[in-house]
């Protein structure tokens, strides 16, 4: 079974339905209205796959075994385009009460939209390729359906043999691109075929059963025409929503800084952005979980693959630090042998008035080698075998007047939550002592953030690390290729990754299941 090529092809010159026709030519005109992405999208597609998508006219097949979220991407990357284009969905494999039921949020395709453009979905489930093929040359010759998506492909493809289902897949490329559509297959195929070599574009999907997470991962075959700068993505199919983590390169907010990437519109923070810690401002983004655990923690420790750069951490961490400066709480950046402080402060600047950073941005203003180390001498002065309770006391009266000193009596300055940043690395004497350990959980108000680098390891072994890890909270954050994951160690959670939100200036982080 095939279709004569130039028998009423949308595009045809004689064809009076299709107002794009050229008398003078068989060819399409480019459709002057790109398809671009809505604002109230949902789900997160790579950068490169939303340009490729841009394209007036496409042929995509989406390649996958089963269960490694190829409807889930189909879905989402509906979502994703423009509300000025009619979908023609096909199922082979599920009824469209089923799809309902295991996507509830595409019920806003199966009504009309303000345009009165009717969003489609048809189960093929019984169709004999003859019909399923007229069902599709019946959209490619309407311009009001440029967007068809076929899930699977190899459903129809089994009942055609090997010569029909080659000059079919040709067919449908020279329709395709006759009606300025675009043309989504779906397979669950890993050979390589004819289809394979004259789509436009090719993703494969798979995915890798961990111990305790799901790894999913997306590979570009091919995208012709656009530049591909990075092959391969993690992603989740949380709530049935395909969502793709973001190369490291798209989070590293310094870089953007450098390159003049980041805008601004002058206003101060404080009354525009929505913090999770601002209870009249409900915060709704589901990746706050790092603040929130900090924020009702003594002591939380991010473990860092030494392969992530300086720039890097600053960026992950920018959007706690953040939040406790535009809310008028002190950060100390302590014991640091990098420059995290000058780094923060410099993005800092950029956003927040330059008098607030300076009063709620502390550097150095609370030595623990110096105060720890004269707590040590005065035990060891008393000659006492066993701990001296006067001693640990006077350790902690020591940090807690210091606190109130350093922000010189500041009434602007909320006292009650302090969030202290200490440099693991540098003051690996003191975060393997329980008795330290204890003392700075201790502290009266304050919230300490140990930051670690160490060697990768996939097992998550951590090196002269046992009393940070006795005290949970404990996170590893590391590289998956070129996507950021942070997983708890201490105790065993979700596992997320992260990701740039709305392309603003906060590293947020996504489950990934």
């Amino acid at each position: 079974m095939h279709y004569d090529t130039n028998t009423n092809l949308p595009g045809n010159p004689n064809n009076d339905d299709n107002p794009d026709s050229n008398d003078n030519s068989y060819s399409v005109q480019p459709n002057k209205e790109k398809v671009k992405k809505k604002n109230s999208a949902i789900g997160h597609l790579p950068p490169e796959l939303l340009k490729f998508v841009n394209n007036d006219t496409y042929s995509l097949l989406i390649k996958g075994k089963p269960g490694t979220g190829k409807t889930t991407l189909a879905l989402t990357l509906m979502d994703n385009l423009n509300y000025d284009s009619n979908y023609f969905y096909i199922s082979t494999r599920l009824s469209i009460r089923q799809l309902l039921y295991f996507y509830p949020w595409i019920t806003k395709f199966t009504l009309n939209n303000e345009f009165n453009h009717e969003y489609k979905f048809e189960d093929a489930r019984l169709d004999e390729p003859e019909s399923l093929f007229e069902r599709i040359t019946n959209q490619l010759m309407d311009v009001k359906s440029p967007i068809i998506i076929i899930d699977t492909w190899d459903t129809i493809a089994l009942f055609m043999d090997r010569e029909s289902r080659l000059n079919n897949e040709r067919v449908l490329q020279i329709w395709r691109e006759r009606s300025g559509a675009k043309l989504i297959f779906l397979s669950e195929s890993s050979d390589l075929t004819l289809l394979d070599s004259i789509v436009d574009g090719v993703i494969t999907l798979r995915q890798e059963s961990k111990k305790s997470y799901t790894c999913r991962e997306l590979f570009f075959n091919k995208l012709r025409g656009i530049p591909i700068d990075c092959p391969k993505y993690c992603f989740s199919l949380y709530n049935g929503i395909f969502f793709a983590l973001d190369s490291s390169s798209e989070l590293n907010l310094i870089e953007k800084f450098k390159n003049n990437e980041l805008k601004h519109n002058g206003y101060d923070f404080k009354e525009t952005t929505y913090l999770p810690n601002d209870k009249n401002k409900p915060y709704q983004s589901p990746n706050t979980f790092l603040n929130e655990i900090i924020n009702g923690s003594n002591i939380v420790t991010t473990e860092f693959d030494s392969r992530i750069p300086n720039e890097l951490i600053s960026s992950v961490l920018f959007r706690t630090l953040f939040s406790w400066i535009v809310s008028a709480k002190p950060v100390l950046i302590n014991n640091f042998e990098w420059g995290f402080y000058s780094i923060l402060k410099k993005i800092l600047l950029f956003f927040v008035q330059p008098e607030k950073v300076n009063d709620l941005l502390l550097n150095e203003k609370l030595d623990f080698f110096k105060i720890y180390k004269d707590y040590v001498a005065n035990n060891e002065q008393n000659n006492s075998t066993k701990e001296n309770k006067s001693n640990l006391d006077e350790f902690e009266v020591s940090i807690n007047n210091i606190i109130p000193a350093v922000y010189n009596n500041n009434n602007n300055i909320n006292h009650h939550d302090v969030l202290n940043i200490i440099d693991g690395n540098n003051t690996k004497n003191l975060i393997s002592d329980f008795k330290f350990i204890d003392r700075i959980k201790r502290l009266h108000n304050i919230h300490n953030l140990v930051i670690i680098k160490n060697r990768f390891s996939q097992d998550h072994n951590i090196n002269n690390s046992n009393v940070l890890l006795s005290e949970g909270n404990y996170f590893k954050i590391y590289l998956k290729g070129n996507n950021i994951i942070i997983k708890s160690i201490s105790p065993s959670k979700q596992i997320y990754g992260a990701f740039n939100q709305n392309d603003d200036l906060f590293v947020d982080w996504y489950p990934l299941i």
